[in-house]
C-alpha cells in the first residue's frame, strides 16, 4: 500500500478503528479489505482484564462491543453500523471536504 485513502485518515482522527481498515485500501479485494478492518479494530481494542476466574468460557463478554466504535464486526451480518451515530459523526464535521466524504462512508456502510 502506497498511501492511505482519505477516507482511512479521517476514521483514524475520529477513533473508528474498523471503517478506518476497511477503507486503507479501498481497490483491494472485499475479502482483504474486511481482514484489515478486523485487524485495526483487534489492534486498537483493550485486554479484557482477568477476575481470576478460569478463563474459558469467560461469560458474559463481547470482545466486539466497544461503546465508543461506531461499527465493528457482527457474527451474522458480518458488519454491525449504528447508523444514527455515524451520521452524528459526519455531521458534526466543520471542513465541508471531509464532511461531504465522511457522508458518502455513511451512505455506502448502510446500504
Amino acid at each position: 500500500m502506497d498511501r492511505m485513502s482519505r477516507e482511512s485518515e479521517l476514521l483514524y482522527q475520529h477513533k473508528q478503528y474498523f471503517p478506518a481498515g476497511f477503507y486503507e485500501e479501498k481497490n483491494a479485494p472485499l475479502v482483504k479489505r474486511y481482514a484489515r478492518a478486523i485487524r485495526r479494530f483487534l489492534e486498537h481494542r483493550e485486554a479484557i482484564p482477568h477476575t481470576g476466574t478460569r478463563i474459558y468460557p469467560i461469560g458474559n463478554c463481547n470482545p466486539w462491543d466497544i461503546p465508543s466504535q461506531i461499527t465493528g464486526h457482527h457474527y451474522s451480518s458480518s458488519m454491525g453500523v449504528d447508523q444514527p451515530k455515524f451520521a452524528a459523526l459526519a455531521a458534526k464535521i466543520t471542513d465541508p471536504f471531509d464532511r461531504t466524504l465522511m457522508e458518502r462512508v455513511v451512505r455506502e456502510m448502510t446500504m
